[in-house]
């Protein structure tokens, strides 16, 4: 049985990207549009404020990876809205990730989450005890560990962006309120769990559940 299931995505924006209309597509369109699809429950989207990785950091939790390769979702890739195919055109550095969580501890949302990602994808057997070795400062509320799962064979959304989607293997994600006490757990998390990457800092821009 698979555990509860992540979409990752991050991605940068090209220089003739309206902002205000990214993010009206992305509030009005594009997350009522995949919080529609059964089995997704909850959205969330960040912007970088300091550190490596790309400029927006957005996440969606499902019931299971399974949910990302149902006929609902395919359906939904298959036959996207006219501001998707728009906005797609805009999207660089996109790196797309379907996963499952193989560990979370802690509650709550961070207004800032500390993200570390690497390509391979680790087996990480005691990650619940490092994660919640975290929680012991109160900067730290929820630290997750995710790991690669199976993608849908053919995405045709990704076709509507330029280049080739990247995919991550591990994503490590610390939430809480403290840039630096945020930076430095992440640090220790992915030296005991072997995770190699560099530091996002990412502050909240919006979260959202599912309509029952």
């Amino acid at each position: 049985m698979e555990h509860s299931g992540i979409l990752a995505v991050l991605n940068d924006l090209d220089a003739g990207c309206d902002l205000p209309a990214y993010e009206d597509w992305y509030q009005r369109d594009h997350l009522p549009d995949r919080l529609g699809v059964p089995g997704f429950r909850h959205a969330r989207r960040y912007r970088r404020v300091e550190g490596a990785g790309q400029a927006f950091f957005t996440f969606y939790e499902v019931e299971s990876a399974a949910v990302l390769r149902s006929d609902a979702y395919r359906a939904r890739l298959a036959a996207p809205t006219a501001g998707t195919v728009d906005m797609m055109r805009h999207f660089r550095a996109m790196c797309r990730s379907i996963c499952a969580v193989a560990a979370d501890e802690g509650a709550g949302i961070g207004g800032l989450v500390a993200v570390i990602g690497m390509e391979a994808a680790l087996s990480v057997p005691g990650a619940r005890g490092v994660l919640a070795g975290l929680l012991g400062h109160g900067a730290v509320s929820r630290a997750r560990l995710w790991v690669a799962a199976e993608d849908v064979d053919v995405n045709p959304e990704a076709g509507l962006r330029p280049g080739q989607d990247a995919r991550l293997g591990t994503i490590l994600v610390v939430e809480g309120t403290e840039a630096s006490v945020l930076r430095n757990a992440a640090e220790t998390a992915a030296a005991a769990l072997g995770i190699r990457g560099a530091v996002g800092l990412y502050g909240l821009l919006h979260a959202r559940d599912a309509v029952a």
